[in-house]
């Protein structure tokens, strides 16, 4: 079921109940659960249909097809911008940002630094803010023993299983230059 995260928003169908409702069960095991899995990290019953995709809201008796179809029929061709990284890749933002922080006297920042309990880190108890960069049920150990109310939802995190799978094949082994980005393979497969 999905949870409620957002104050006073009250969910009205999860992408999987919609994509079998509007496309069915071929299109939402090969075409939807890849997709939303690729995208969101998250099985289509896990994430609700209008916070993921908001602008494929439906009105009373018209399917996703004419809505689609309205679309297309109104939209102009645009010229839309390419997506951009930053030269040295995205590593090179996540690098910028230490080194600006590391430089404030507002900030200390512990990388490669094992913690067992978050009261065993100096300065721990004088902190404002603290941001933990750990995989939710690390975090819960460490935040059990200060906030068990967080420490329990943090616990309520499920992960997707996915796998990242990097070729390197030189180019001369292609007749033609692939276009994309990469596949989803469906759970089914």
């Amino acid at each position: 079921s999905i949870p409620n995260l957002f104050r006073g928003y009250v969910p009205e169908c999860s992408v999987e109940e919609f994509g079998r409702k509007q496309l069915g069960n071929k299109a939402l095991d090969y075409l939807i659960d890849p997709m939303v899995s690729g995208i969101y990290g998250c099985s289509p019953d896990m994430l609700d249909m209008g916070i993921a995709f908001p602008s494929l809201k439906l009105k009373k008796g018209q399917s996703i097809v004419n809505l689609i179809l309205s679309r297309l029929l109104k939209r102009k061709q645009k010229n839309r911008p390419k997506m951009i990284v930053p030269s040295g890749g995205m590593g090179a933002l996540i690098n910028a940002f230490e080194k600006k922080l590391q430089n404030s006297s507002l900030v200390d920042i512990r990388l490669d630094t094992e913690v067992e309990k978050l009261e065993d880190l100096q300065g721990f108890s004088n902190a404002q803010n603290i941001i933990l960069a750990a995989p939710a049920y690390e975090a819960k150990k460490l935040l059990a023993g200060q906030n068990s109310k967080y420490s329990e939802r943090l616990g309520e995190v499920k992960y997707t299983p996915l796998v990242v799978v990097h070729l390197f094949i030189k180019k001369s082994q292609f007749a033609r230059l692939p276009h994309g980005i990469g596949i989803l393979v469906p759970r089914k497969e």
